[in-house]
């Protein structure tokens, strides 16, 4: 499993600061096919200056959902280091 992009990203507007919230879609190359999902997503900053992403794919994806969800977190965060999330 390998995530191969994040596109239409969307930057939901929100009253806290610390907070950001996004929509997009996922390319996912599975062992057997490529698979399109929409996900939501929270990047939060902590009070320790750690980032927490809370992540909800929106569509069923037949592949085990934690392995995936960790390689979907990876990818978000670092395209936010890299600044390719909108702000």
């Amino acid at each position: 499993m390998k995530i191969l992009e994040i596109r239409d990203i969307q930057r939901e507007e929100g009253h806290i600061y610390y907070r950001r919230n996004f929509s997009a879609v996922v390319l996912i190359e599975l062992p057997l096919k490529n698979v399109e999902s929409s996900i939501n997503f929270i990047i939060e900053m902590l009070p320790t200056g750690k980032k927490e992403v809370d992540l909800d794919i929106v569509e069923d994806v037949e592949y085990p959902i934690i392995p995936l969800k960790n390689a979907i977190i990876k990818t978000i965060l670092d395209m936010d280091y890299e600044g390719q999330l909108p702000w």
